[in-house]
């Protein structure tokens, strides 16, 4: 089986689709969902989200840090994406930085469980 690469972008604006598809349009939305959203937004699920340690903090130091933080919420709470590549998008007229990940979307997904 063949993994195709998947570019997730926050800078993109999404709706939420509570019925996906498939399994690679939920996979994606969900790292889209993690991308977009701080720790502690979520009440049922605190740790969900992003860390928001990295805000003004020098953009170097900020993309650094945030790298590590973004395998590992994704790793935690999407499983089925392993994040190829990690990289930084200006947003030129607010001055935000937003994160771009690149995902192959892996095992087996049955709907109830999930495989490695």
């Amino acid at each position: 089986m063949v993994n195709l690469a998947y570019t997730v972008s926050a800078v993109e604006e999404r709706g939420i689709n509570f019925q996906p598809a498939n399994t690679v349009e939920e996979v994606l939305q969900n790292v889209w969902f993690i991308l977009n959203t701080l720790e502690y937004d979520c009440p049922l699920a605190r740790g969900l989200g992003l860390s928001p340690k990295f805000i003004d903090r020098p953009i170097e130091t900020a993309q650094a840090l945030s790298v590590a933080d973004i395998l590992d919420k994704i790793e935690t709470y999407e499983p089925r994406a392993e994040v190829l590549e990690v990289s930084f998008e200006s947003g030129h007229l607010n001055g935000r930085v937003y994160a771009a990940v690149e995902v192959s979307i892996h095992g087996d997904y049955d709907g109830e469980r999930y495989t490695r």
